[in-house]
């Protein structure tokens, strides 16, 4: 199989170049399942049974099938974006959150896409470091998580959302305060404002 080197745009590390490649490393790394793209079994070092296990001819997941996952995660409706919160955005652009949360793409056609990210790697502090590197992203590099949808997430969650790559904040402020590196000094002008003007943000990253 040829092997090239590619800018990642999907997954917490930004490690998957297209949906497609994303889909076959979720079924590879989460449920074992060989594909054309990752025709390899999961198994540790210390796996010995595993790693010596006969190989069948056909992998776990055709190509048709990731194909088929692919178009209908790529098909999936666009969270809509209604603004009414117009003091949390001033404020939301004012104190920098934009440097990475970019506010939208404009695609070819001229249509935006409203994601709230840049969909790059940052160095976000030691405190969000999960001890690995994953291909060029270092332990403390995280790819932007676009904030499209966020409150619809909170909503499904019955109020006990996940945030962050582990799911350790409970709150999109407790999100906020675990940012540090590239963003510390965001953070720490988001700390020095009013509890009225943080409350604001909160609400207008709810809204996006």
């Amino acid at each position: 199989m040829h092997k090239d080197f590619r800018v990642g745009r999907f997954t917490y590390k930004a490690s998957s170049p297209s949906i497609l490649h994303q889909t076959a490393s979720a079924a590879s790394t989460d449920m074992s399942l060989t594909s054309v793209l990752f025709p390899n079994e999961n198994c540790t070092k210390k796996q010995k049974e595993c790693l010596e296990s006969p190989k069948g001819d056909t992998f776990d997941i055709p190509i048709k099938r990731l194909e088929a996952i692919s178009f209908y995660l790529q098909n999936l409706e666009i969270p809509p974006s209604i603004i009414t919160q117009k003091r949390g955005e001033a404020l939301f652009l004012k104190i920098g959150c934009v440097k990475c949360h970019r506010p939208f793409f404009e695609l070819d056609d001229g249509s935006k896409v409203r994601a709230f990210s840049d969909i790059l790697l940052h160095d976000v502090g030691e405190g969000l470091s999960d001890g690995r590197s994953e291909f060029r992203a270092t332990p403390r590099e995280w790819r932007t998580a676009p904030l499209w949808g966020i409150a619809k997430y909170i909503r499904a969650s019955n109020n006990k959302a996940e945030l962050l790559h582990d799911g350790r904040a409970k709150s999109i402020e407790e999100a906020i305060l675990w940012h540090g590196g590239e963003a510390q000094e965001i953070k720490n002008t988001f700390m020095n404002l009013s509890a009225r003007q943080r409350e604001d943000i909160i609400q207008y990253i709810k809204e996006l």
